[in-house]
């Protein structure tokens, strides 16, 4: 089985400070806390937080990623559908890299926090809109030449999904930087919190076509993930590859 995140770059990094961020949650409100995962899909990370002994539910539109995740673990109640259906309220709501996926970003966000309990907590990773990762992204599906080039690649198999993306075609819509990202919520009537650098360069070159000569989760690929993780936070916040953010209702 996958040990959760550990198989992506920066994966055990987001894990360890997705654990650190709960657990300090859990002293502050005195109790395990009830979870909601938006866009979980496969369901890797929504599983490791319920690892932690959290009730986590988790909710995906795209009805594939769900039937995986449900295949994977059994320690969290997935849902195939979107916010508009949850009714309950929780006491952290996580989305990681959703965010830049959604074109309506602000109703999305309003109704995020409409999941939240008074003074919870909300937690994302998105990308930075301006690393080169991002830039060769926009190029690739954004132009007519590098949308042929990002097809041929696919259908070489130059450009395989990793095994924590789903099937669904769901390009990144909002190439923000990171003062963006945090305006952006704070006009949603959220206070920030905390912001961490995820990767430098790892995550970026994994993706740009590294993954093909590594083998995830491998030796190699552990060494060079921890030596990014070591070092990201020595560089300013425009440098790196994306943030995970901690936002208070």
């Amino acid at each position: 089985m996958i040990a959760f995140y550990e198989h992506e770059p920066a994966g055990a990094r987001k894990m360890e400070i997705i654990k650190d961020i709960l657990e300090k949650e859990e002293e502050n409100k005195g109790k395990k806390l009830r979870v909601l995962d938006v866009g979980c899909g496969d369901g890797h990370l929504s599983a490791y937080m319920a690892s932690l002994g959290h009730q986590v539910s988790a909710i995906d539109t795209d009805a594939s990623a769900i039937e995986t995740a449900k295949s994977l673990y059994n320690n969290v109640n997935f849902l195939n559908s979107d916010l508009s259906v949850v009714k309950d309220k929780f006491d952290v709501v996580t989305a990681f890299e959703v965010c830049e996926h959604v074109p309506d970003e602000k109703n999305f966000t309003e109704q995020m926090r409409e999941k939240l309990s008074e003074n919870g907590l909300l937690v994302i990773s998105v990308p930075n809109g301006w690393s080169l990762e991002e830039i060769v992204r926009r190029f690739l599906q954004n132009s007519s030449v590098g949308r042929s080039i990002k097809n041929w690649m696919r259908k070489k198999n130059v450009l395989p999904k990793s095994e924590s993306q789903t099937h669904a075609d769901s390009p990144h819509v909002h190439f923000w930087r990171y003062y963006t990202w945090k305006k952006n919520f704070a006009r949603n009537n959220f206070k920030f919190l905390c912001s961490w650098n995820v990767s430098l360069f790892f995550k970026q070159l994994y993706y740009l076509g590294f993954r093909r000569f590594l083998k995830p989760a491998g030796a190699v690929f552990k060494f060079l993930d921890k030596f990014d993780g070591k070092i990201v936070n020595l560089f300013p916040s425009w440098m790196v590859d994306g943030w995970l953010m901690t936002f208070r209702k």
